[in-house]
Formats: structure tokens, sequence, C-alpha cells
């Protein structure tokens, strides 16, 4: 067992949901030294017996818990140097906080993830998922990963190649996930002056300068704009806001033949409302398109705010599944299902969660689900982001 592990102790407060039994044992590690001593004092380090967690915010954790050791990533070091004139290489530790990481990259004057700031979470999971937002996903800067194997605890460098980058995945998430721990990650970004960034095609972003001012291609404006942006759509953590108690956007963007996409995207123009390109510069196959899961949910039906019992969509953007006090995993787990299911009975588009569950959860039944949780249909308005939207285009 790890040296100062804690027994017993719930995950709910570890997580952005508030939701989660407890640990067997679990670890808080602030240091790259602490993460390997944790690791050596965990008997059994497999993914059913080892859990790492960063912010705990892209993870459901049943209500029964985990039942091995879970190490807590919360801190770590970020450097940089540059590598001649042009370009700047960043060494950051799989504890260090993502959004801290992106804002010393604007500060250094580079290119290459302003557009992913105000994603919460520590870095290491940054390579596992591929996170990506606004066009720019972190494989296109990423050149390495420092590793440590889970069996023999040796330490290993992983080229960004060989770790078969996809939309929001990568063979960490998969084929890797039981070999693997994430230590670091070594990132390498133009500088903006020598390389100035396309602007943003995204619609929020444009409709943000068009609104607020500000310049387009600089990295410290854009870097703003996404963190309004995020905000107005409660995609930061804000202990005051209601809407942050979530796992972010629940439904990855689904890949959809071109015939259906096009369906949808004509249901969608008669409520004012476009279906943007979404692959940033890696585009899809012929053929086939990625449009937002969130049209998805509101072609079947669902709309911000909607309310099942202790858990609902967030009041500003109905991807995100949000917890209220009393809620649980299962709760969230079983509205879960039901959208998905919907989604599917509407559309013949299976969505794919983007939050790992942990632990067991029980089977979803939807008649079960139909007599446990009440149904409150949202009566507020439309959300501020899209009234601004509506307006923008009359």
């Amino acid at each position: 067992m790890p040296s100062g592990a804690a027994r017993d102790e719930l995950l709910a407060p570890y997580t952005s949901l508030r939701v989660g039994g407890p640990a067997a044992r679990l670890t808080v590690v602030r240091s790259d030294a602490q993460l390997v001593a944790a690791l050596a004092g965990c008997e059994r380090r497999d993914a059913r017996s080892l859990l790492l967690l960063g912010g705990g915010t892209n993870v459901v954790v049943a209500d029964g818990g985990f039942g091995g050791d879970v190490l807590v990533l919360d801190g770590g070091r970020i450097e940089q140097r540059d590598v001649g004139r042009d370009e700047v290489e960043f060494v950051v530790d799989a504890g260090a906080s993502w959004d801290e990481f992106v804002a010393g990259t604007v500060r250094a004057g580079c290119a290459g993830v302003e557009l992913l700031s105000g994603i919460p979470g520590r870095a290491g999971a940054a390579p596992i998922q591929n996170i990506a937002a606004y066009g720019q996903q972190v494989c296109d800067v990423i050149t390495s990963i420092d590793v440590i194997d889970r069996e023999t605890l040796a330490v290993d460098v992983v080229r960004a190649d060989d770790a078969r980058f996809g939309f929001r995945t990568s063979r960490f998430k998969h084929d890797w996930r039981d070999r693997f721990v994430v230590a670091r990650l070594r990132l390498r970004l133009p500088r903006a002056s020598a390389a100035p960034p396309e602007p943003s095609t995204y619609g929020d972003i444009e409709r943000y300068f068009a609104r607020s001012g500000g310049t387009p291609t600089d990295v410290a404006d854009r870097r703003r704009a996404v963190l309004a942006v995020r905000k107005m759509k409660s995609m930061v953590l804000d202990p005051d806001d209601p809407d942050a108690r979530s796992a972010g956007s629940f439904f990855l963007n689904p890949l959809v033949p071109a015939a259906l996409a096009d369906e949808l995207v004509r249901a969608f123009a008669s409520a004012g409302l476009d279906v943007e390109y979404l692959e940033g510069r890696r585009r899809p196959a012929e053929g086939w398109r990625r449009i937002p899961a969130a049209f998805v949910l509101r072609y079947s039906g669902f709309n911000a705010g909607d309310r099942w019992g202790p858990v609902k969509l967030s009041d500003k953007h109905v991807l995100a599944i949000t917890t209220t006090d009393g809620a649980t995993a299962t709760d969230v787990w079983m509205l879960a299902n039901h959208l998905r299911e919907r989604a599917f009975e509407a559309t013949g588009i299976e969505l794919e969660y983007e939050p790992t569950f942990i632990g067991n959860f029980p089977e979803y039944d939807p008649t079960v689900f139909a007599k446990r949780y009440r149904y409150t249909r949202a009566a507020q308005p439309e959300p501020a982001w899209l009234a601004h939207q509506r307006a923008d285009r009359a």
C-alpha cells in the first residue's frame, strides 16, 4: 500500500460530477517522485486494481466505488526551453494543471493550444483523450510522452507517431490502458510571430470577436475568446455555477454517413441552427461527416434544462449532464442510457460516451427508468449563447 494512503475515502469530492463511492485506498500525488513511489507501493497495478485520477472531470465513479488503489494526481512541473528562434519546447508533468500550461504557452507567445484553453483537468489526460476544441487538437503539437510500465515500473518514451491518435482517442485509452501510466509529455509549439495562426472558423469564436472585438490571430485574444465562450456554456470549473457540476460534454461528436448528416442539417436549418464542421484540419473520409452530438440530442427531443429527478441537462448546454444535491452515479448512468437510447431511436445514431465509467453499474431498463425518474421539461428561455447565435444571424 502506498505510504500515506487513506482507506475508504469517498471519491465524489475528487470528481466534477460530485458523485462516486469510496476508494479502498486513496493517495494524493503532488510530484513526479511521489508518483513513482506511490506506484511502487501498490501491490497490483493493472487497470482493475489501480486507478489514476487527475481533475476527475471526465469520469463517472460508481456508487460502489473502486476496490483498489486510487492515485490522485494534483501537481507537477511545467518547464520550457527555446528551440531556435521560432519554437519552444514544453515539458509538462502529468499532474500539472492543463489550463495553467496553456496560459504559459500564451505568455510565451506560442500558438498551437490556445484554443484548448479552459479545459479542466490535468495534463496527463491530454494525450490519453487527445483533447480537441475549436479546430485544435493536442496530438498536433505533442512530440513524445514519458510513460511508466505498470508491471515493471520501467520508464519509457513513446513517440507521438506510435500513440495512434484519433478523434478524442489514442492507444492510451484502448490497448495501452492496462500497460502504461502517463508521467510526462513533451510538446513543441511555434512562436506566433513566426507562424501566426489562422482565424478560427468556428461560429462561437467568430461571433465573440464580432461582438467583443480583439484580433482573431492574436493568441492572447483567442484564449480570452475561448474562455468567454466556455464560461457562457458552463464548460469551465466554477464552484459558484451549478451547471459546472458535470463531466463536460457527455457524448462524442459522431461520425455519420453524409446523407444522414445532410438530413439533420436540413432539419436544424428550419430552426435557425447550422451544423458546423468539427474535425479541424483532419477531415473525415469522403462520404462521412462528423456532426455535433448536441444537435443529435436536440433532434431527439431533448432541451437544455430538461430534468429527471436529481439529474438534468445543463441549463446552458444540452450535451452536459449535471447533478444536484442527492444525486448518485447510478442516476447519471441511467440518464446517460436514456439519452443514448432515445437518440438511437430518433436518428439511428449510436452515440458514444466521452467520460469513462469506473466500477460496476446496474443494467439499464427503460421501463424502470420511466417509473423511477420524473421528467420535467425545461421551461426557461433558450440559453444566452444560443440567443446570441440567433440574433447574430437575424
